[in-house]
């Protein structure tokens, strides 16, 4: 079996398991409605509304939320993440670019005394 074929029966399984939970979350496909979306939940995204912001400042608040992503390919470590933006200070652009060096230079140190060269 090829890996696209993989992904497909993969995919339409999961199709299927969302159809299915779908139609059994509507009022009237079998439910009795009491455990149908409340008229109180909150629109649009709620992982995004749920999120405290740590910064402010948009822009700044939007790179540090990538940053915190690339720790699943193993780009960044979250506790250094939440680290560092606790030393930065909110609309301060060169406080953000200083920090951030900081961090740099000192990976960069830890890696040089493992034997490892800087990637280029």
């Amino acid at each position: 079996m090829s890996r696209r074929a993989a992904l497909q029966i993969g995919g339409l399984a999961a199709l299927s398991v969302v159809s299915s939970a779908a139609a059994q979350a509507t009022p009237g496909a079998g439910s009795t409605g009491s455990d149908a979306t409340p008229a109180s939940s909150p629109s649009g995204n709620p992982v995004v509304q749920s999120l405290p912001p740590v910064f402010q400042y948009q822009d700044f608040q939007f790179v540090f939320l990538i940053t915190l992503g690339s720790a699943y390919e193993q780009a960044s470590d979250i506790g250094e993440c939440f680290a560092t933006a606790a030393r930065i200070k909110d609309f301060d652009c060169d406080s953000w670019v200083n920090e951030w060096k900081s961090l740099a230079d000192r990976m960069q140190g830890i890696a040089a005394q493992a034997g490892d060269r800087p990637s280029r």
